[in-house]
């Protein structure tokens, strides 16, 4: 069964941290959008792969993504997919950085996650759930971050090759068809994409 809450309904709720969770059907797919606030991409069940023009990132089970304001991405679920998304207003984590990266989920910051999208959209700052909240963010600054990341080439050809491939992988795809369809020999081809 899937259930889907928008995320832009939470985007201007007067809040630092808003969560929402969501359930996928295997291979589900979330088209290029982008947030107003920061987004923590966590699957409680499942695999997401999260791309954007800069490259693409795999959250395993016990990894989140993260995805700061503004930029452009989409989404991969790998196998039925149960997320726990965190939208962050600017300046709440600033350790969480300004470009995409994957971090370790501790199996505090795991409850943390599970149980913030439990809570009421306009929560209590000063209450118990404002206290959930105020966990999450300081077991999100000291998440550490994993090196689960596959940049993209500079060269625009490559780039559209390399989503092509993302979009219909094939393990049927060689060297030599790669450097065929782009018009390069295999050798130009090779050192073009170990640069």
């Amino acid at each position: 069964m899937t259930t889907w809450i928008d995320s832009n309904d939470y985007q201007d709720i007067p809040r630092p941290v808003v969560a929402i969770g969501n359930d996928y059907p295997p291979s589900h797919e979330l088209e290029w959008h982008s947030h107003r606030r920061g987004q923590l991409l966590y699957a409680a069940k499942g695999v997401v792969a999260l791309s954007t023009q800069h490259g693409a990132w795999v959250a395993p089970p016990e990894r989140a993504v993260w995805t700061p304001a503004g930029v452009l991405h989409s989404v991969k679920m790998v196998g039925a997919v149960s997320t726990r998304s965190v939208l962050i207003d600017a300046g709440t984590c600033a350790t969480l950085g300004d470009q995409s990266r994957v971090i370790g989920v501790s199996p505090l910051l795991r409850s943390l996650l599970v149980e913030a999208c439990e809570i009421e959209r306009e929560y209590d700052l000063e209450g118990r759930d404002g206290l959930v909240m105020s966990l999450l963010i300081a077991e999100l600054e000291r998440a550490p971050v994993i090196p689960l990341a596959v940049p993209f080439p500079m060269t625009p050809a490559l780039v559209a090759k390399c989503h092509a491939f993302l979009e219909q992988p094939s393990p049927h795809d060689t060297i030599d068809g790669w450097s065929d369809a782009l018009g390069m020999g295999r050798r130009a081809f090779t050192r073009l994409f170990r640069r």
